[in-house]
């Protein structure tokens, strides 16, 4: 930490003693921290935000904003036109959002770290569960989300504050009393006596998610612009709060702030920076500051300021104060105050600029294109006017009725002394081409800056816009820049909150019907405990680039599903449930749930189909069944018998060639006997005799292959044959079978 600029000491020095600090000297010192931060970043803010922000906000309004040479006494009767591009622009950003973000259900992932751990990934299963009911009961998230991005387009960046709500009330209740023993009491009279007991009531406990107005958070403009929030050495949240319920506040011993006077509200809790004007900005011309306009009593608006400032060894400390004035609650290390630290802000932003904590947003890099696309309008606006409606060059001290001759009434009169000396009417000449022509060209530079697609784009690429492939062409270079800016947002902010969200489930989620319904869907049969609620997890969105077209999604979605087709054997792996309810999801249909048949559905309607048989029908129909039965029993009984016929004739062919073997052997001993011979020395003399018996053998064998060979392709037409019966009695009994379902009759018999 810089010691020149965070030396509370020297600033001391400085500094006369400030109200409301008490009589703790500690306590004083972090009070006057929190003036000096606060002081040291609305410098900064004033001098390189606030205009910038302000100027921003005239823009997104279709406004030309202060310090416009349009408001100047010069301009008050010229035309004074504001071309509503920066609002079309930042509209269709935010419908690429919103179809990017919320065509689908499923674009939420939570996983565990690690994929092996059964924990894990059961508490993967049950947190996604929960984060879906939330966002889609109790938290404004479709509001909330893309009020963050057009956030990030006016002013840059995006701030939220993340939380658990829950509020209750005290109220009082009588129940019967009961002594020592637990017995109720009972008065002389019999009557049952009752003690009045203090309840504590439960309005709402749910998470939360607040936008901030960039203007009402403050961090260090030297932190990481990649991680302001963790890396600043201060936080400060500006909250606008009624003076009555400040006080409210601090009646309630639980809440631990102090006590003051409504007038030392009043006084400590003004906003006296600039920051008004960009609250003027925002509410647009003709209404006043909402926060600015009521009296000094409990319906006035105080500022209390929530101050994070780090000290000298890298401990968070938290505490609220009244302005820079009045220190309300006593400072305490970050963790006490909110278990999540830091995490409790989110800040976001669509454009990279790196090195800068603050960047500009869309409409601010669009500006300089915005004036001159203004100034082009309107001149020729003027241009076009003054061809309609002359302008005079009149004689001084003619007698003219210049009342009739400025409202230049069609079919009116003018009365003069001297037609043609006392007036002469100066020619304009009409517009050029090159003005609309200029006017496209500022229009197609400022759609390639903000990404977004329109008609001046395709009527000044006429090479392309004249194909389908070339208008694609231009359509998916927009695309790319819209999709880095989302990106680029989910990453910063929408991911971020949402981790946060499911930490602040597994710290404070006790609403039983929704652990139930959450268990219910993630498939969970056994007790939730707190450690399955507090595994670590990590969240994912789901939107990569190439996403924020429907049509493309779908497109990209079916490739992989038809390359697959080829393969039958993957196809079978396939859950085409899934598949259709993803289908649906790409086109807007949600899950596509109402459009499937339940079980039930099924059954109901096969039920259906049946019951409209009549009695006789139904006969043909068991009778038909019966039969196929009967011929799937047959075919089964004829290939057991046509397996045993081919192990048969297996086992003659095996058995001839032996029995030839065997008799060659026999022959040749027999022989050798008769003539005294070994078997070597009648092998030796007899070798030609040998090989023709051995050629006679081959011979032999061939023979008997080829028989068999014959045999088998006799056997196999045969079975073809009666496979080729079979199977046209199968296909006459299946259409009978279909005849009698659907029109109750048998169309062959």
């Amino acid at each position: 930490m810089d010691s020149e600029r965070y030396d509370v000491d020297a600033w001391d020095s400085q500094t006369t003693d400030t109200p409301g600090m008490g009589a703790n000297p500690e306590h004083s010192d972090w009070l006057r921290k929190a003036r000096l931060v606060y002081e040291e970043s609305t410098d900064y803010y004033q001098s390189s935000l606030f205009n910038n922000w302000r100027d921003n906000i005239a823009h997104y309004r279709s406004e030309h904003p202060q310090g416009s040479k349009y408001k100047q006494d010069a301009y008050k009767n010229r035309s004074k036109v504001f071309r509503p591009k920066p609002r079309s622009a930042v509209r269709t950003l935010e419908a690429t959002a919103a179809a990017a973000l919320f065509t689908n259900d499923n674009l939420l992932e939570v996983r565990g770290i690690n994929p092996d751990d059964q924990m894990q990934t059961e508490a993967g299963k049950l947190h996604k569960a929960i984060l879906q009911h939330r966002l889609e009961t109790t938290i404004p998230w479709f509001l909330t989300s893309i009020g963050a991005y057009q956030d990030t387009h006016v002013y840059g960046i995006c701030v939220s504050r993340q939380y658990w709500d829950r509020r209750t009330r005290k109220r009082k209740e009588y129940v019967a009393a009961t002594d020592d023993m637990g017995e109720p009491l009972i008065d002389a009279d019999g009557m049952m006596l009752a003690e009045e007991i203090e309840v504590e009531e439960v309005i709402t406990d749910e998470p939360a998610i607040d936008l901030l107005a960039p203007d009402n958070f403050r961090f260090d403009p030297a932190a990481d612009w990649r991680q302001p929030v963790k890396t600043s050495p201060y936080l400060i949240e500006t909250i606008p709060m009624y003076a009555g319920d400040v006080m409210a506040m601090m009646s309630d011993a639980d809440d631990g702030w102090h006590e003051y006077t409504l007038g030392q509200l009043v006084s400590h809790g003004k906003d006296d920076t600039d920051s008004k004007t960009v609250r003027d900005a925002r509410e647009g011309k003709g209404r006043e500051d909402a926060h600015d306009v009521n009296s000094a009593n409990e319906f006035s608006i105080i500022w209390i300021h929530f101050n994070i400032i780090r000290d000298e060894e890298g401990q968070d400390w938290a505490f609220y104060t009244v302005g820079t004035g009045l220190l309300l609650t006593d400072p305490a290390p970050l963790e006490e105050v909110d278990p999540l630290g830091r995490a409790r802000y989110a800040v976001g932003f669509s454009s990279i600029e790196a090195h800068r904590s603050h960047p500009s947003g869309t409409i601010e890099l669009n500006r300089p294109l915005t004036d001159m696309i203004n100034d082009v309008t309107n001149q020729r606006m003027d241009n076009v006017q003054l061809v309609l409606n002359k302008r005079y060059a009149i004689r001084r001290g003619a007698n003219v009725d210049l009342g009739a001759l400025m409202r230049n009434v069609p079919g009116g009169g003018v009365m003069m002394d001297n037609v043609n000396q006392d007036y002469k009417i100066m020619e304009t000449p009409d517009v050029t081409q090159s003005s609309y022509v200029e006017q496209d060209r500022l229009g197609v530079e400022s759609d390639e800056l903000l990404g977004t697609f329109s008609q001046s784009s395709v009527n000044q690429n006429r090479n392309l816009n004249e194909t389908v492939g070339g208008m694609n062409l231009m359509n998916a270079s927009a695309n790319q820049v819209q999709e880095l800016g989302l990106r680029t947002f989910i990453e910063t902010w929408v991911e971020p909150v949402l981790r946060t969200m499911v930490k602040l489930e597994g710290l404070y989620e006790t609403d039983e019907t929704v652990l139930a319904l959450a268990a219910g869907k993630a498939e969970i049969y056994h007790e939730i405990d707190d450690e399955l609620l507090m595994q670590d997890l990590v969240v994912k969105v789901n939107v990569g680039l190439g996403n924020t077209s429907p049509e493309q999604k779908l497109a990209r979605f079916m490739q992989p599903i038809q390359a697959a087709s080829a393969l039958p054997e993957f196809m079978g792996e396939l859950d085409f449930t899934e598949i259709g309810k993803e289908i649906f999801a790409l086109t807007g249909q949600g899950d596509g749930e109402r459009f499937m048949l339940t079980d039930e559905k099924k059954q109901e309607r096969a039920e259906q189909q049946q019951g409209q048989m009549d009695p006789a029908t139904q006969v043909k129909f068991e009778e038909l069944k019966l039969k196929q039965a009967e011929m799937e029993f047959k075919q089964q009984t004829w290939q057991h018998e046509a397996q045993l016929e081919q192990q048969k004739q297996q086992f003659d062919q095996q058995f001839q060639s032996a029995k030839l073997q065997s008799d060659q052997e026999i022959a040749r001993q027999e022989m050798a006997l008769k003539r005294g011979l070994t078997l070597a020395e009648l092998e030796a003399k007899l070798g030609l005799q040998s090989q023709q018996l051995e050629l006679k053998a081959q011979e032999t064998a061939a023979k008997l292959q080829n028989d068999q060979a014959s045999t088998a392709s006799k056997l196999q037409n045969e079975r073809d044959l009666a496979a080729a019966k079979l199977t046209d009695s199968q296909n006459e009994r299946a259409a009978r079978l279909e005849n009698l379902r659907s029109g109750g009759y048998d169309s062959y018999g």
